[in-house]
């Protein structure tokens, strides 16, 4: 019965995100009955349409059949949705259910069963050619909401979270301190051989002077 709730609560929030704002979509990942994990995503058709445009130059979306929209759109979310549970278990699509309308709504079943979700990578840029857009991304697990994040272009539509008692973080990496250090570092450098440069070009005989000390 929690899993029916959790099913029905990701609806209604998603339908209720969408009526406020069309240029957002919504992707949910939800644990489901024994230890499997299922996707829902909520996005309005005008943004799948303009997606598959950019995507296949020359598509005519007004004119084209249920089916073959159903399945350009199916190749373009599993090719740009990705999961990697706890480190390295990635985790893929399986056969989606599209269910068209003024708000799109697909539901993919994940291939394995994932029994412990302690950390989680999401990479989902399936509309990313679209200007602003960006996609809330939800954990429901064990019947409960366990956090919310945004997609988008400041974050390169990837966050990589992991679990707390208070639900799912974002992770922050060490690798990124190291980066902007040594980016420091490496200006602080030239602004002292730009300073040194200066001193021996304008400054000749006190830095024979200096050099003879």
């Amino acid at each position: 019965m929690k899993y029916l709730i959790t099913a029905i609560a990701v609806v209604l929030f998603s339908l209720n995100v969408k009526a406020h704002n069309p240029q957002l979509a919504t992707l949910t990942l939800m644990q489901e009955k024994g230890d499997k994990w299922g996707v829902f995503i909520v996005v309005p058709f005008a943004t799948c349409q303009m997606a598959l445009q950019n995507n296949y130059l020359g598509l005519d979306t007004q004119n084209i059949d249920i089916k073959r929209f159903n399945d350009l759109l199916n190749k373009l979310i599993q090719n740009s949705c990705l999961f990697v549970a706890n480190g390295n278990d990635t985790l893929f699509l399986n056969t989606a259910k599209i269910k068209l309308g003024h708000e799109v709504e697909i539901y993919y079943q994940i291939n394995k069963v994932v029994p412990k979700l302690d950390s989680v990578t999401v990479l989902f840029n399936a509309f990313s050619s679209l200007r602003d857009q960006n996609t809330i991304f939800r954990i429901f697990q064990s019947g409960k909401a366990a956090g919310n994040f945004i997609l988008n272009t400041e974050n390169k539509y990837k966050l990589s979270l992991k679990k707390s008692q208070m639900g799912f973080s974002v992770i922050d990496y060490p690798s990124d301190l190291k980066t902007n250090k040594w980016i420091m570092i490496t200006l602080i450098s030239v602004l002292l051989l730009t300073a040194l440069f200066f001193f021996i070009k304008h400054f000749p005989k006190l830095n024979i002077q200096f050099f003879k000390k």
